[in-house]
């Protein structure tokens, strides 16, 4: 026991204590019993404190480190959410802002074929022959000259000699074996246009068609689309274009080039 007292190990203390406790029951010394059972009680409930403020002391350790440990994990799965959350909204974000943008350019290209389509057609209405009869004319011309100059002019329609620069009142009326004075009649008649918007609508009518037959042509610099249908400047082509269709040249290229775009599309 004085060993184990300068030690200062309670459990053996009390371990030895219940053993002498025992052999002093068994001999029958109760006085000493009584003192080393007491002194057992005493040791066994100060082991047991020891224990449990051991316990005690282990388990807020364990606590302690749990919680840190779950307030780091926690402190990262909440910061994953957020950027996983935010990655999402941005994707979806972005989904409806190109849906919306398509939808929007095509609806901007719908519109945009239907105005080439109505430019077109108004462009060719341009040409179609009036009734005769439907205004008086200045001029006797008779029927049969009247019905051939039309089908002339008709096939002088159907050609590109209308793209040549020199081409003037004078020269088509050589051509059409008349005159310029029924020539120009004619025209004003039917048409109901002078001579040089005749030829100017001729012309824009020709390189429409091919802008949106050939193309090539769409590649080409205004300058060469003007050359190309019988326009002598840059300027006067653009002016006279704009003048017809109501937009310039490049837009109604652009016009096109998204409407070619929204075919791809669909």
């Amino acid at each position: 026991m004085s060993y184990v007292e300068r030690l200062g190990n309670l459990f053996l203390e009390a371990a030895i204590n219940q053993l002498q406790s025992d052999i002093y029951l068994a001999t029958n010394d109760i006085v000493n019993y009584k003192l080393t059972n007491g002194k057992f009680f005493d040791l066994q409930s100060e082991t047991e404190s020891q224990e449990q403020e051991a316990i005690n002391t282990s388990y807020n350790l364990i606590s302690v480190e749990y919680d840190d440990g779950y307030s780091e994990d926690k402190s990262k799965y909440i910061k994953v959410i957020y950027i996983v959350s935010g990655i999402f909204l941005m994707v979806i974000l972005t989904c409806l802002f190109f849906w919306q943008k398509i939808r929007l350019r095509k609806k901007r290209l719908v519109e945009i074929s239907n105005y080439i389509e109505i430019t077109r057609s108004n462009l060719m209405g341009s040409f179609s022959i009036t009734d005769k009869k439907s205004e008086p004319k200045k001029n006797v011309i008779l029927k049969e000259t009247e019905e051939h100059i039309l089908n002339k002019l008709k096939r002088f329609e159907s050609s590109k000699r209308f793209i040549n620069k020199d081409i003037s009142l004078a020269v088509l009326a050589g051509q059409l074996d008349s005159n310029t004075k029924y020539l120009s009649e004619i025209i004003n008649t039917h048409y109901h246009v002078n001579f040089n918007t005749y030829i100017n609508k001729l012309r824009v009518n020709y390189i429409i068609e091919k802008l949106k037959t050939d193309p090539n042509f769409i590649n080409y610099k205004i300058s060469y689309l003007a050359e190309n249908c019988g326009f002598s400047s840059h300027s006067s082509f653009a002016t006279v274009f704009k003048s017809i269709t109501g937009i310039s040249p490049v837009k109604f290229i652009e016009l096109l080039n998204q409407e070619k775009e929204n075919n791809l599309l669909e």
